[in-house]
């Protein structure tokens, strides 16, 4: 049976790419009929019509899904700050790192408008992760091939907050797709949360982007994160010393003997990544026990 990259679906409509060409599908019923929702990026096999058009019956296996925006399969989750105007909001990149890390993505974290301010505030804290840091100038093109090269063969989504230069920076990667990309950037460019599709675009150099609706409201319970005891998981520079604390089920938060605040003290462990963890795990334990 064949198989597709589903690209978009919108009003029971959706659009596969098979490798060569776009093909217009519907969802067969038994799909219609289940809890699980097709989302872009999606792997699934289909059957074709007389008239070229198809009936997907079949979601393979995901990497991962994102449940709002719906998106499936992110290979990267590409962080888009500023180093100054606005100025960045450590809270907000490190939830969406924490939303990242626990779906299974690889997180990136591109810093733009390097040449307003310098990024050393930011590259002193995320060093000390396993994020990997782009500092970028996307209005004159400084940092573009190295993160053009990074997201090589892989499917992205694009984050962060309005004016950190998302528009700039994506019509940077993809020049010669000025007008496809012109269209998406605008889109991810928008100051309102507009609701809108999902949607998959291929781009050159084997690079699958994901425009979504944003990730702009932070709830962690809607894309998934639930259970308070596995946010540490979202923070792997805490990891390695997790096993050291005194008490077997130390929480990493306050506790005395706890190995993860000694690193913290040291200054291996940033101290604003640690308060971040802090926060996430509090606001979900919080919606746990009420």
């Amino acid at each position: 049976m064949p198989t597709g990259l589903l690209l978009k679906g919108q009003k029971g409509l959706y659009t596969l790419f098979d490798g060569e060409k776009e093909i217009q599908c519907r969802a067969g019923s038994r799909l219609r009929k289940s809890d699980t929702r097709l989302s872009p990026g999606d792997n699934v096999e289909f059957t074709v019509n007389d008239d070229g058009t198809g009936f997907i019956t079949e979601i393979l296996p995901r990497k991962n899904a994102f449940v709002r925006p719906p998106v499936a399969n992110i290979d990267v989750f590409v962080i888009v700050t500023a180093a100054a105007s606005p100025d960045p909001d450590i809270y907000y990149l490190d939830s969406l790192c924490a939303i990242a890390t626990l779906a299974g993505a690889e997180v990136m974290l591109v810093i733009n408008k390097t040449d307003i301010k310098s990024p050393k505030f930011l590259t002193d804290i995320y060093e000390k992760t396993p994020i990997k840091v782009f500092c970028v100038q996307a209005v004159n093109g400084v940092g573009i091939d190295e993160l053009r090269n990074a997201l090589r063969g892989k499917t992205a989504v694009f984050a962060g907050p309005s004016g950190a230069g998302k528009s700039s920076l994506l019509n940077a990667l993809c020049p010669s797709l000025s007008a496809e990309t012109g269209e998406l950037s605008e889109r991810l460019m928008r100051g309102k949360n507009t609701t809108r599709v999902s949607q998959l675009f291929l781009l050159e150099g084997d690079i699958r982007l994901a425009d979504t609706p944003g990730f702009t409201m932070l709830d962690f319970t809607a894309c998934g994160v639930t259970d308070h005891k596995k946010v540490i998981n979202a923070f792997p520079e805490m990891l390695p010393f997790t096993c050291d604390c005194r008490w077997r089920d130390c929480a990493h938060t306050v506790e005395e003997g706890c190995a993860v605040l000694r690193q913290v003290e040291k200054g291996t462990i940033p101290k604003s990544r640690h308060e971040s963890f802090v926060r996430i795990y509090t606001e979900l334990k919080q919606k746990t026990t009420y």
